[in-house]
């Protein structure tokens, strides 16, 4: 997903991530995540997850644009 940034400006970015208990690996899943400076990766655990309850959780992480889009 790409948006219009300011140069030098810091955003906040919030998002929900939940895993799938059907694929490996399990129970850990993780997701990578890049914007303007910042770099990293986020996990969530499934373990006594399940297709009704797939345990959503909030994350979130500051960067600072280094584009018009980022």
């Amino acid at each position: 997903q790409s948006f219009d940034t300011t140069p030098g400006a810091s955003y906040l970015v919030s998002f929900w991530m939940a895993g799938n208990q059907d694929g490996p690996p399990l129970p850990i899943k993780a997701a990578a995540v890049s914007a303007g400076n910042y770099s990293g990766t986020f996990t969530v655990d499934t373990t006594g997850t399940n297709h009704s309850n797939m345990g959503w959780q909030q994350r979130s992480f500051v960067f600072v644009a280094n584009a018009a889009s980022t």
